[in-house]
């Protein structure tokens, strides 16, 4: 049995390279916020505010 270890590289490399998708910073900050509430539903937290006016 042999094995062609780059005939998947050929498939690969004509490929059109993938655009990157691009976030709102309202998409990023609502996906953000819906981790931080399905991940600590109650939570309070203790400390002082600094630099407070």
């Amino acid at each position: 049995m042999t094995m062609d270890l780059f005939s998947s590289s050929k498939d690969f490399l004509d490929e059109e390279p993938r655009k990157p998708k691009v976030y709102s910073v309202v998409e990023i900050t609502r996906q953000i916020k819906f981790l931080i509430e399905e991940s600590f539903p109650s939570l309070m937290v203790q400390g002082e505010i600094s630099n407070f006016k």
